[in-house]
């Protein structure tokens, strides 16, 4: 192969890889994110090892995050709770209340399905990650769990580089069986805050 089309194919190559980078600064979303949220929620059916509904928790946490464009569409970042309130009965037949603290760090994954020169920008996005509270939660499970996040949202007039951040989250407490019972929550989330984008050029 001669030297002038080796030096060619070599620079497309990296061209291709570059495109990626390229197009996400070019979003209109801006190319980096931080995100100061609120989420507050309540419980749907807490398994307990049984299909019947045993009393009702409740959710409520602060959430920073900081995501990046990987393409013109996706984002990926880290949603960190720094403090979590979970509010839930502490026998597993639903009697009592007890007060649990808990903290929380996802891998975020956020997708934009519409047009992105609309001023309001739907989402769906999915998060996963480890969490520890200071009493077991539920309270027949263990203290390390992990927290599950489906979501759906929208960010809102947007002006200069923010933006009002109003979404819908599916909360899921669980330890994956890693405990001796792996009872979970699963709660219905609000969530609101601001959005603060930037390019890093």
């Amino acid at each position: 192969m001669r030297r002038g089309s080796r030096i060619s194919i070599a620079a497309v190559f990296a061209l291709s890889l570059g495109a990626p980078a390229a197009r996400a600064q070019r979003s209109p979303l801006g190319r980096y994110t931080v995100s100061l949220l609120g989420v507050a929620g309540q419980s749907t059916l807490t398994t307990f090892e049984t299909s019947l509904d045993k009393g009702f928790a409740e959710v409520y946490s602060p959430v920073v995050e900081t995501t990046m464009f990987i393409s013109r569409r996706t984002e990926l970042g880290i949603s960190v709770n720094p403090w979590i309130g979970v509010s839930q009965p502490v026998t597993r037949d639903g009697r009592g209340r007890e007060r649990v603290s808990a903290f929380a760090a996802d891998i975020l994954l956020r997708w934009y399905p519409g047009n992105l020169a609309w001023k309001v920008h739907p989402y769906l996005e999915i998060a996963d990650g480890p969490s520890y509270a200071l009493s077991r939660v539920p309270s027949t499970g263990t203290q390390f769990n992990f927290l599950s996040q489906l979501g759906a949202g929208l960010l809102l007039a947007r002006r200069g580089a923010w933006s009002i951040h109003a979404g819908y989250r599916l909360v899921h407490f669980s330890n994956a069986g890693l405990g001796r019972h792996n009872p979970s929550w699963n709660f219905n989330g609000l969530l609101l805050g601001g959005r603060w984008t930037y390019s890093g050029e």
